[in-house]
């Protein structure tokens, strides 16, 4: 097939937006199932709720569609809904629900709206009251041009770039199955004190001596010793270096461009620094706000706490799995405070205890979680490299600077 068999044509010539709309509050005992915001978020998995729960109008789902977020589009909230929906299926109003006409191949379809370019054409035209809130017009997405091979390049264009993210997506989930075999770990040795015994049996639950201490009862012979103890204030400024910029949740430390458009002051030398292994506290009210840097280096806002870990006398990883088990112990380093975001009280962080086990059991746990963390890092780095690859072929295939065998469909 040749290039000029392309056509530059209008995104609404070759689908169509579904408009079909429901109250479920009004079918308050109907369990329905709710594609939302949030739910794209944590793992695309649609919320369960009954109609009781739902408090405004919803879009009919369909299947045979596409979920584009018209709220904030830079974050490429885009669904590909190319599976059986279950019945009573329903998606927030803030996705404009796509559907493909015969001409357009799905899958295609797909790659167009997540491509760099559709995304920046759609920049270009949000409206809204804050730069939180931005939103895109139908009849803007609509008018949008883009450029469409024939159907059967479509499909093989398609095809190419999924077999990457097939890859992608099976890497992603290996590695999430993994970081919870160390927290299973972790929870049944040190959490549950099931660790095995010298007969190999678990420790807790086949009568061991326990000993009360000021975390509740503990294995006898465990160590407990003060954060004071291995944590310090680290508060050295990023100066004129240009160290990327990070943001701490309650889900940890991560890159701010990969969820924030704005820098988190006008000079970045304000920031402070943080390393590889520094506990990281960010502004906290309700829900402690918290993570263990895991790159080389970077900078965070002069408001939150940074904290070096000593690891000659406690292993980071460690700390941060107790920390996670034990989250309600740490609420109280919260700031009281009638407004929203407060620093934490550091001299009651400093006072808190954390237990350790002999060293013959954590070394038994480290070289276990080490194992299965290589495994990770080696298949974080290979996704990178894919992922990077995709990327730019992509681009190169949806213009058709790079062509694709239409045989190999």
């Amino acid at each position: 097939m040749k290039l000029s068999d392309w056509q530059k044509i209008k995104l609404g010539e070759v689908c169509t937006i579904e408009k079909g709309t429901i109250n479920p509050i009004k079918n308050e005992k109907i369990l329905f199932y709710h594609f939302s915001l949030p739910s794209y978020d944590n793992d695309k998995s649609p919320e369960e709720q009954y109609g009781s729960e739902i408090k405004s109008n919803k879009t009919i789902m369909s299947e045979g569609t596409i979920l584009y977020n018209k709220l904030n589009v830079r974050f490429k909230r885009i669904w590909n809904i190319n599976f059986k929906l279950s019945p009573n299926s329903v998606c927030s109003t803030e996705f404009l629900p796509i559907r493909p006409r015969k001409q357009c191949e799905q899958l295609f379809l797909y790659y167009i709206l997540s491509s760099d370019e559709f995304t920046n054409m759609m920049l270009t035209a949000t409206t809204g009251t804050s730069n939180s809130h931005q939103r895109i017009s139908p009849e803007f997405l609509l008018n949008t041009e883009i450029l469409l091979p024939p159907i059967l390049e479509q499909k093989a264009i398609a095809n190419t770039i999924s077999s990457l993210d097939d890859k992608i997506e099976a890497n992603k989930r290996i590695i999430k199955n993994l970081h919870e075999i160390v927290k299973v770990l972790y929870k049944h040795w040190f959490i549950d004190f099931d660790f095995p015994n010298e007969d190999g049996c678990p420790y807790k639950s086949s009568g061991g001596e326990m000993v009360d201490s000021e975390l509740g009862m503990i294995p006898i012979g465990w160590e407990l010793i003060q954060f004071s103890n291995f944590l310090k204030i680290r508060n050295e400024k990023t100066s004129d270096l240009d160290f990327p910029e990070y943001s701490v949740t309650n889900l940890g430390v991560f890159p701010r461009d990969e969820k924030f458009k704005k820098q988190l002051s006008v000079s970045k030398s304000k920031n402070k620094v943080i390393k590889k292994h520094d506990l990281v506290f960010g502004m906290s009210r309700e829900i402690l706000n918290w993570g263990l840097m895991r790159d080389t280096i970077g900078g965070v806002s002069s408001a939150y706490n940074v904290f070096s870990i000593d690891n000659q006398r406690i292993d980071p990883l460690y700390l941060e799995e107790f920390m996670t088990f034990r989250i309600n112990y740490f609420m109280d380093i919260i700031k009281p405070a009638s407004r929203e975001g407060q620093g934490i009280d550091k001299s009651v962080l400093i006072k808190k205890h954390i237990y350790l086990p002999d060293e013959n059991l954590f070394y038994k746990y480290k070289n276990t979680a080490e194992s299965i963390n290589t495994y990770i890092n080696k298949l974080t780095k290979e996704t990178e490299i894919i992922t990077n690859i995709r990327d730019t072929l992509m681009p190169k295939l949806m213009s058709g600077e790079i062509r694709v065998p239409v045989e190999e469909v």
